[in-house]
């Protein structure tokens, strides 16, 4: 076939045009294509609704839109403070003494050996009654945050402060007196003294039936509570622990901080990371006077000596406090003189010891009752604590009952 030169241009000429079109159609549909991904990938990365895996309440993707923008935070509360009550009742208050690490020094049948049976609790007991108040529905709360002063007509009262509760919860205050170790104990079996061990942790310092010295966590009511709360973190209301009521003639804690030793200026800075440390775990103090008399048996010098004492060697330690608890659980009247001088050193919380549940209210304080859990009220006041606690299912009478056969 021949083809003439002119219709050769021309095919050329369309052939040439056709494949401009083709680059043009071509480049328009890349472009296209392109845009289309990137826009999936976009909107895919950019909506939960498109990701493959939505993020979850905790993520902080999740968290991070309007919250965040607005500058809130996230208060979520545990789930046992999620519902609140409120509680009127009387809130009870127990305590303790430092608890008999070793039976067989406590009840050895010497001449002490019927006051650790009387007035302390073994290891053992002490846990059995942790069970239960926690079964009972039981929850730790400060004894600081029931009362607070207020102003009134010019004149300072205490009023009971409202609480709210965690629902199907009932309050309780603990408290441990004596929390000295004085000497007399720890040869009759309690610890020596708290320490913190080589990472920080609260435990105890004793020398052990061998005559070897032992850090032990579980033999002393503040590791034990720790341990038991961090097991049951519900059993303390907003970190609620205990009270620790001290005197100060033998030191604090176990230290011999008492300016009448010898030792003592290196005991203060021994015992100082121990305060703080029982002090950031929830730990509060209260005064348990200096010297430990019966104040209905002193006059007024003897008290204004005493509170001066406490004052300048075991509140310079532990820090100013609310709360008085009377040595012996003898209680002043809020018109003895000697009463209104403790209230001039700043407590206006006072704690006395009864079976019954009692507070009144004075001009400027308030008068508690504590509950004594020892030897004479597991073995004797059943009644009168089923409401916490049945005393035949704590009291150790095997270990007890081991002094009458000496």
């Amino acid at each position: 076939m021949n083809i003439s030169v002119d219709d050769n241009s021309s095919k050329a000429k369309n052939k040439r045009t056709r494949k401009k079109i083709t680059a043009i159609i071509l480049i328009i549909s890349a472009f296209v294509l392109g845009f289309g991904i990137s826009a999936v990938l976009f909107l895919k990365n950019s909506s939960p609704a498109l990701s493959k895996n939505p993020p979850d309440s905790n993520s902080p993707s999740a968290n991070s839109g309007s919250t965040a923008q607005s500058g809130e935070q996230n208060n979520t509360k545990p789930a046992f403070e999620e519902k609140l009550v409120p509680y009127e009742g009387i809130v009870e208050h127990i305590f303790f003494h430092p608890l008999i690490a070793y039976p067989e020094r406590a009840f050895n049948g010497d001449s002490q050996s019927k006051g650790m049976d009387d007035w302390f609790v073994t290891v053992s007991e002490f846990k059995a009654v942790l069970d239960q108040l926690y079964s009972n529905g039981y929850v730790l709360v400060r004894l600081e945050d029931l009362y607070e002063q207020k102003t009134v007509n010019n004149s300072t009262v205490t009023v009971r402060r409202p609480l709210l509760i965690p629902e199907n919860k009932k309050p309780l205050v603990l408290s441990v007196d004596d929390n000295n170790y004085y000497e007399y104990m720890h040869q009759k079996g309690t610890i020596y003294r708290l320490i913190l061990d080589g990472d920080g942790k609260l435990a105890s310092y004793s020398i052990n039936l061998k005559g070897k010295p032992e850090i032990g966590y579980d033999n002393d009511i503040i590791p034990i509570l720790e341990t038991f709360i961090a097991k049951h973190p519900d059993f303390s209301f907003r970190g609620a622990r205990g009270i620790l009521a001290l005197t100060g003639y033998e030191g604090v804690l176990g230290y011999r901080t008492d300016e009448d030793y010898p030792q003592h200026v290196k005991e203060i800075e021994d015992v100082k990371p121990v305060i703080a440390a029982l002090k950031k775990a929830g730990w509060t103090f209260a005064s348990h006077s200096y010297g430990h008399r019966n104040h209905a048996e002193y006059g007024m010098g003897y008290i204004q000596w005493d509170s001066d004492k406490w004052e300048r060697q075991v509140q310079s330690l532990v820090g100013p406090t609310s709360v008085y608890i009377y040595p012996f659980g003898a209680t002043l009247d809020f018109q003895d003189p000697k009463f209104k001088k403790l209230e001039e050193k700043g407590f206006y919380i006072f704690c006395g010891v009864q079976l019954e549940n009692a507070q009144r209210f004075g001009s400027h304080s308030v008068q508690t009752t504590r509950k004594n859990v020892d030897g004479i009220s597991l073995r004797n006041r059943r009644k009168n604590f089923l409401h916490l606690f049945d005393t035949e299912k704590v009291i150790d009478l095997k270990a007890r009952d081991r002094m009458l056969h000496k």
